[in-house]
């Protein structure tokens, strides 16, 4: 596993280049990297990977102690806030959720009744 005291860029660059050829050079601070989250048209998040609640090197030594990262892998770590219950909004059927991280990529969704 690697440690949270690690040097992990490498160890990160090697991950995220997996998959996407050349952007392990693109990312040269993984404390921030621009998030986002609109639903629709409507910006409902926005921060930073420094907003997160740890560190980037303490999610990917804590992930690797109990499962093997792969490259290419995806980690998914929540949410800041703005959305859900604590803005008293809700997804409905046909909304569209954009979400992005610079350099990296953006998902786009579309919610379906369940």
């Amino acid at each position: 596993p690697i440690g949270a005291d690690d040097d992990i860029s490498e160890a990160i660059a090697i991950h995220i280049a997996g998959r996407c050829d050349g952007l392990a050079a693109v990312v040269t601070d993984r404390d921030a990297i621009e998030l986002w989250c609109d639903v629709d048209t409507e910006r409902k998040q926005h921060g930073t990977s420094a907003d997160l609640i740890f560190p980037i090197a303490h999610l990917v030594s804590y992930l690797s102690g109990i499962c093997t990262l792969q490259p290419g892998d995806l980690i998914f770590t929540g949410t800041p806030d703005g959305v859900g219950m604590a803005s008293g909004t809700f997804l409905t059927e046909g909304q569209v959720i954009h979400s992005g991280a610079a350099v990296i990529g953006e998902l786009h969704n579309r919610c379906v009744a369940g």
